[in-house]
């Protein structure tokens, strides 16, 4: 694993993983060495099986197939903080109860690097009508975003569907930790997103 220890979570997620860090000097050289047999970069987001004789991996793997087998330990690994835990619970405790739904908006970066693209209001609208109709029991949604004010302003509709409550929570390892609680998912094309969903409840429904 290359992860550098400033990273923005090594404090509240990360440090456990330091068992498992990659040493500085050998990354640079297995990337410089893209034909070597111990290398494998992953093709694409979806799943692809992991040649045997790779040793090196490079790529998001955000294909939950790639870890289902060993998906408790990782949770266990990325396990935040105590002081996180704290925080989510002084600041939010009245989102920690049944039948919310999460919705995630990524801004941020997304809105001056259209590479990404930025998923709309509409999409977002049929998104939740979706999850509704598999869970009409759902009572409010909770808007988790790098741009809260923007959710305030533009996702008025939502509010027509359930009652809304956009989380204005600047510590992002909190707000990560939060979203983790929930059983519902909309979710946007972020791996922050991705992440927040996969580290809750394994029988979430997104």
């Amino acid at each position: 694993m290359h992860v550098r220890p400033d990273e923005r979570y090594w404090d509240s997620f990360l440090s456990n993983c330091a068992q498992f860090l990659a040493d500085e000097g050998i990354v640079p050289y297995w990337r410089v060495q893209q034909d070597a047999e111990c290398l494998w970069d992953e093709p694409h987001f979806h799943y692809t099986p992991i040649p045997p004789s790779a040793t090196a991996l490079s790529g998001y793997f955000q294909c939950s197939r790639y870890f289902a087998a060993v998906a408790p330990h990782i949770r266990a690994l990325f396990r935040p903080a105590d002081t996180v835990h704290a925080a989510m619970l002084h600041r939010h405790a009245a989102l920690l109860r049944p039948h919310i739904a999460a919705i995630h908006v990524r801004r941020g970066d997304y809105v001056q690097l259209p590479m990404h693209g930025i998923l709309d209001v509409p999409w977002y609208l049929r998104a939740a009508r979706v999850l509704l109709d598999e869970a009409p029991h759902i009572e409010s949604f909770a808007v988790f975003s790098d741009d809260p004010g923007w959710c305030q302003t533009n996702l008025a509709a939502l509010a027509e569907l359930r009652p809304l409550k956009v989380v204005a929570e600047p510590d992002a390892a909190v707000a990560l930790h939060l979203l983790s609680q929930f059983e519902f998912y909309v979710l946007s094309n972020s791996t922050f997103s991705w992440w927040g969903a996969w580290l809750g409840h394994p029988a979430a429904m997104v």
